[in-house]
């Protein structure tokens, strides 16, 4: 696997084998793509060791069903993917991953419908929860932080199903009144490299998500706000492995937002 890259042409090089690998296996039979995580936004493009690459297809219930019976896709522990499948299809979960390798890189698929990338996973007015399928219980805390950078933590509570375990992650949370952005939302404001996107849905919802936040931050605190005390990125959680410019470029996003917003 692929840990780090020395600069742009390495990441674009490597963006366009997983690129191709989707678009091989799913663009037929879905509506968009991005990549997430430290591998869009982090200082060399580094992925801790022992993680992988994260992407994200969107697509309906009858496009999964096309993309798993067709995709290079592998079943891999932790999720049995027959039963993945089922769950997703049945509406009891919401969210479904499948991995493979590209070229070297560990490259794992987040598969949601547009609607629920829209309406929860990208949603910033109401805090939403996703579902996945896992045949293990994942023992995991998630952090959450709020416009001031305080944290706190929350442990997964998996819900035993037939055949495994059904796994929350929740978008936000908000405690005391106040906003806390949890992973999902962490992973649309760390700059996500979008594949393609067929009907123009995913750059607008980030958009949408980055306003609703401007607009949460205001609510909580009024219209004279210190950038650098209160701010949509202190709610990012690996803030301090994000690249400068990437950071800069959030920083001045956010001031036009607040702006907009406020005139």
């Amino acid at each position: 696997m692929l840990n780090k890259f020395d600069n742009d042409d390495r990441k674009e090089e490597q963006l366009e084998v997983i690129a191709e690998n989707l678009h091989r296996s799913v663009e037929k039979n879905s509506k968009g793509a991005i990549i997430i995580g430290s591998f869009a936004h982090s200082k060399g493009y580094a992925i801790r060791q022992g993680t992988d690459i994260d992407a994200m297809v969107f697509c309906n219930l009858e496009e999964i069903k096309e993309i798993l019976q067709t995709s290079i896709y592998e079943d891999y522990e932790p999720v049995s993917l027959d039963l993945a499948t089922k769950y997703f299809l049945q509406g009891i979960t919401n969210l479904m991953s499948t991995r493979h390798d590209a070229n070297g890189s560990l490259v794992t698929v987040h598969y949601m419908t547009p609607q629920t990338f829209v309406q929860k996973f990208a949603n910033g007015i109401t805090p939403n929860i996703l579902h996945s399928f896992r045949k293990v219980p994942k023992e995991y805390i998630y952090r959450f932080k709020n416009f001031a950078g305080d944290s706190i933590a929350v442990p997964v509570e998996n819900e035993a199903i037939e055949g495994g375990y059904r796994t929350p992650m929740e978008t936000s949370k908000i405690v005391g009144g106040h906003y806390y952005s949890g992973s999902p939302h962490n992973k649309l404001m760390s700059a996500p490299t979008i594949l393609f996107d067929k009907e123009g849905f995913i750059q607008p919802a980030i958009d949408k998500l980055r306003i609703d936040l401007a607009k949460r931050l205001l609510y909580e605190h009024g219209k004279y706000i210190n950038q650098t005390e209160l701010s949509v990125v202190n709610t990012l959680i690996r803030q301090e492995k994000i690249k400068p410019d990437i950071l800069q470029d959030l920083y001045e996003r956010e001031k036009e937002t607040f702006e907009g917003v406020i005139n």
